[in-house]
């Protein structure tokens, strides 16, 4: 009898995010919007800060979302190559080198095209998950300075 591994909720998350990621990229940027607009009205730009943390979350999230197993069948797949059911290591199923030919197989054109597709995915969201990653890192990191350089007397007064 095998049990079946559950795919965890976390990972069922990240894969609708992988999914719907311009969904996530206008949500984000929505959400940085508001900040900005709070930060403005309430005279404190760490609101806008803030939002940049949240959106390197969402950009690692995005980068990521590839490699993480998010199905049954990833997840099956991924422990079946770590723990193999003979003891000669990872993968011992695969062909190896000694004596075998390992010719790669014909790719029909239909698979073809459908790989280059994905791959062309993968990679636009790879891109998108770094850019927001160094947008959300670069406002995390420094919009909390707007602050005293836009109102300088705020402090002054408050503080």
């Amino acid at each position: 009898m095998t049990d079946k591994i559950i795919v965890p909720l976390s990972l069922r998350v990240l894969n609708r995010i992988a999914k719907h990621y311009s969904v996530t990229v206008v949500g984000i940027v929505l959400f940085n919007v508001c900040s900005l607009f709070t930060s403005i009205i309430l005279k404190d730009f760490d609101w806008l800060a803030a939002s940049g943390g949240v959106t390197t979350i969402f950009g690692v999230l995005l980068t990521v979302s590839h490699s993480v197993p998010k199905t049954d069948e990833e997840v099956q797949y991924y422990v079946a190559s770590i723990f193999p059911k003979s003891g000669d290591g990872i993968m011992s199923e695969l062909p190896t080198a000694r004596g075998v030919n390992l010719s790669i197989p014909e790719v029909s054109e239909d698979n073809e095209a459908l790989m280059k597709n994905t791959a062309k995915k993968v990679l636009k969201i790879e891109s998108i998950g770094v850019t927001l990653t160094i947008i959300g890192t670069l406002l995390w990191a420094y919009s909390g300075f707007l602050t005293n350089f836009i109102y300088p007397y705020k402090c002054l007064t408050s503080c």
